[in-house]
């Protein structure tokens, strides 16, 4: 979610596929580039099932992403993978 405009970016089958793209876009705009530092994570119940939570925001959500998210080796960038 867009904490400026409290838009919703995207949904995700899981937090580490979030954390994936939140530390793919923090390597490839910058850790402190406005559109990143805007973002914040959360966990919605669905379907009634669990709880709502709220993850992480801004420079903690960057750091959180990048320590969760190994960067990819040079052979996996070469061929545009971003997950190992």
């Amino acid at each position: 979610m867009n904490t400026e405009t409290a838009n919703l970016v995207g949904t995700y089958q899981s937090e580490l596929a979030a954390l994936a793209d939140v530390a793919g876009a923090a390597r490839r705009y910058g850790h402190d580039a406005p559109e990143i530092a805007s973002l914040s994570l959360v966990r919605e119940a669905v379907d009634g099932i669990g709880e709502g939570a709220f993850i992480a925001e801004g420079s903690q959500l960057v750091r959180k992403a990048l320590d969760t998210v190994p960067e990819p080796s040079k052979e996996r960038r070469e061929l545009g993978v971003l997950l190992a």
